[in-house]
């Protein structure tokens, strides 16, 4: 730094020199030595000391060292390489720091568009995102980051299609990609090819084995098929490994239920007496013990719910399993048709509702209870089986819509709506060419 500083300064004296001595030609001045040359004369010396004279070589040795600085703090221009740095550990903060910093002198540079795009996808704007990366090019160093970044957000946004196509060249650039085979996993799980999403999941067991997610998502995969030893195993697997809190104490909720669904209560109940306090760890706690005959401990777990008005349904079914067992259908009535007004298309619900009208001799109530139970049944093996043939033709759309029909009859909205944007997918996939195309 004191290079360029001395030189700076001694070109400043040298103007100041020349200032000078056009005021006395006399009066000559080293600016390498800050000395006055024994020749000046006598007069001379009262002039260099002059009090305007101080000033103006204190400003200007001032402006000098101001500049000097100014020119040594100019930012280096954002590396590409820092860029796919900060978007790798996914570092938001970071970002916005290097967006303030270098947002302004490097507007339309691939490392600030890059940065940008980025950050709006981060904030939970993927259409803003997307404007961002359409103005540059998979390649190169971007390639990668550029190709994960843009299939986040089409995911987001809901295009399937060209989501899938994005982390498809990306994991043949690199296919070892472990977020790449992650978000390929979520979006065939969500077109429906679950056996792909089982694979994807399989592939990111062996590249990201301290992971439970794999294990977790494979578990819910096959809860959905109805494959609930398989789902079991998974979520079993899951807790082998380390996760925060909330993550065990979801697998274990998950892996309870399934327990549940094979009727394997022993088991269930001593995973669930591993979850923190609860309403619902009372509420699937009094499953358990119902199950094995333990009436009276049920009813008292069920009592200790803190708030008995937000019981869940599983709750209400099992206060009515209660009641009817007590003699006491008018009570069970009450709640299952208040349990009812919220799941019409529960088949436990109506069969139960069934068993209560007859105890209580309306014999016309009942069979239209169990009409509607049957149907309901008969709505979730059809289900069952769609879901069977979406997996052997990964490319009936048709199916899909069909599956999506079902839901909706079932009260399954949320699934409906998974099917009908998967149908809506295959069919744009496969939609022929324009004429303009």
């Amino acid at each position: 730094m004191w290079g360029p500083l001395v030189e700076t300064t001694a070109k400043m004296f040298a103007f100041t020199n020349r200032r000078l001595l056009k005021l006395r030609p006399s009066l000559k001045f080293d600016c390498r030595t800050a000395a006055i040359d024994s020749t000046v004369t006598p007069m001379a010396t009262p002039q260099l000391r002059s009090p305007k004279t101080l000033i103006f070589l204190a400003v200007t040795l001032v402006a000098a060292i101001l500049w000097i600085r100014l020119r040594n703090d100019q930012p280096e221009p954002l590396s590409l390489a820092r860029t796919i740095e900060i978007i790798e550990s996914r570092d938001v903060k970071e970002s916005e720091r290097v967006l303030r910093r270098f947002g302004a002198s490097q507007n339309d540079t691939v490392s600030i568009t890059l940065l940008r795009g980025f950050r709006a996808l981060e904030s939970g704007r993927p259409k803003i995102a997307l404007h961002y990366f359409r103005d540059l090019r998979p390649e190169g160093a971007i390639e990668l980051p550029l190709l994960l970044l843009t299939g986040e957000s089409l995911y987001h946004t809901g295009d399937l299609a060209p989501a899938e196509k994005c982390f498809t060249r990306l994991l043949t650039a690199s296919p070892e990609n472990v977020a790449g085979h992650r978000w390929m996993a979520a979006i065939q799980y969500d077109l429906g090819h679950l056996n792909a999403s089982l694979l994807y999941l399989s592939h990111l067991t062996i590249l990201d084995p301290d992971n439970s997610g794999p294990y977790a998502m494979a578990g819910t995969i096959y809860q959905d098929l109805g494959q609930l030893k398989d789902s079991a195993t998974a979520f079993s697997k899951a807790l082998e490994f380390s996760v925060d809190t909330n993550q065990l104490s979801d697998i274990r909720t998950r892996l309870a239920a399934v327990q549940m669904g094979l009727k394997d209560f022993e088991a269930a109940e001593g995973i669930i007496q591993l979850l923190a306090e609860s309403d619902n760890r009372s509420v699937m706690l009094a499953e358990c013990i119902l199950n094995r005959g333990e009436t009276e401990k049920a009813r008292d777990l069920l009592k200790s719910v803190k708030d008995p008005s937000n019981l869940s349904s599983r709750g209400k079914l099992l206060q009515a399993r209660i009641y009817l067992s007590d003699g006491d259908a008018e009570e069970a009535l009450t709640i299952l048709e208040e349990n009812a007004s919220a799941l019409p298309r529960d088949d436990e619900t109506q069969y139960l509702m069934a068993m209560a009208s007859r105890q209580l001799n309306r014999l016309e109530q009942a069979e239209r209870h169990l009409a509607n139970a049957a149907e309901i049944k008969s709505l979730k093996t059809e289900l069952t089986e769609l879901t069977a043939r979406a997996m052997s033709d990964d490319d009936d759309a048709e199916v899909r819509s069909k599956m999506a029909e079902v839901c909706d009859k079932l009260g399954m909205h949320e699934m409906s709506d998974i099917w009908r944007k998967a149908a809506a997918a295959f069919r744009s996939t496969n939609a022929p060419p324009s004429v303009s195309e």
